[in-house]
């Protein structure tokens, strides 16, 4: 019987969750949706002097350490689920990631904690981009 890890590529894993990492960075600058994302959660120009001041070397740490159990979580559950290599199989699965695990789960959390509908959008379309990027480069770069 073959072990769970033995057709994880790590280099795919690495490079997806730098990937993911890079997405994260775009997606929340102002570039793309760091103004939206700061006007849904209603931010002071006071709390957002506070957060630059206070630093995000452990959230970005976090980040990347979440992203690479996640990339290897994935190539965990591909190579079990023998899929082949190819970008609409891989579309497939990111988006069943996202469908089956992340979107309830931020969902859930957003509701109670009453985050704005529109602060939820723009992380769950992260989360989507990111997992679909992640699904892509690991299933691409199969061992």
């Amino acid at each position: 019987m073959s072990h769970l890890c033995d057709s994880v590529n790590a280099w795919a894993v690495l490079v997806s969750t730098l990937a993911a990492y890079c997405i994260g960075g775009l997606w929340y600058s102002p570039v793309l949706c760091a103004n939206a994302w700061v006007k849904a959660h209603g931010f002071t120009e006071a709390q957002l002097a506070a957060m630059k001041a206070k630093g995000g070397g452990s959230s970005y740490a976090v980040a990347l350490i979440t992203y690479f159990v996640m990339g290897w979580v994935m190539a965990m559950f591909a190579g079990a689920m023998k899929m082949p290599a190819d970008w609409m199989c891989a579309l497939g699965f990111g988006f069943t990631c996202w469908l089956g695990f992340s979107m309830p789960i931020t969902l859930t959390n957003a509701k109670f904690a009453q985050t704005p509908m529109s602060a939820w959008i723009i992380d769950t379309g992260h989360s989507l981009v990111s997992l679909i990027v992640m699904a892509e480069v690991i299933l691409l770069w199969q061992k």
